[in-house]
């Protein structure tokens, strides 16, 4: 699963938003959960975290995004890989 970083969405406000066919912009509905939610909510289904990663906001972002320049070295995006045991 990859996803924006529950603390970049908290701290920016800036919902999921991209450009449509006809160049209008448009805006997904951001439910927010944290980490800990999305693990527990695995774990509880039966699934097994295998690895987690997370992407910081870094100088070579601010290239593309110097709005961005307050978020250098907040946590951005996350993947989380899972596994379903076999039982």
């Amino acid at each position: 699963m990859v996803s924006y970083h529950p603390q970049f969405l908290m701290v920016t406000g800036m919902p999921t938003h991209y450009t449509g066919e006809s160049g209008e912009p448009l805006a997904i509905d951001t439910h927010l959960h944290m980490f800990s939610e999305h693990v527990t909510a695995g774990n509880d289904a039966g699934w097994r975290l295998e690895e987690a990663a997370e992407a910081l906001v870094e100088e070579a972002w601010l290239a593309t995004k110097p709005k961005w320049k307050g978020l250098l070295g907040h946590p951005f995006s996350m993947a989380l890989a899972w596994t379903l045991p076999v039982t």
